[in-house]
């Protein structure tokens, strides 16, 4: 999470994220990586795509924000759709 506006939309969290699902896939040799991104959050959902994840679910209602339910959407990127990314 990138707490400060300041630094929003500068594609810090993406690298971040990148970083993070390489590690989890070359270093931690994980098979699956999941992600759940509340509807409101517009942002982390586009880059959640552009980092290869796939959409799996959406939980309807899931949190109760200023007076309003969202819901949760669920990804997963596998090692092997990753690793074909990657290439």
């Amino acid at each position: 999470m990138i707490g400060e506006p300041e630094h929003w939309g500068k594609g810090i969290a993406g690298e971040a994220c990148a970083l993070v699902i390489k590690y989890g896939f070359t270093e931690l040799n994980l098979h699956k990586i999941h992600a759940g991104i509340f509807s409101p959050n517009k942002r982390s959902l586009r880059a959640a795509e552009k980092l290869g994840f796939e959409k799996e679910a959406i939980i309807k209602e899931t949190i109760y924000i200023d007076g309003k339910y969202h819901d949760n959407h669920r990804f997963s990127l596998l090692k092997r759709d990753w690793k074909m990314k990657d290439d």
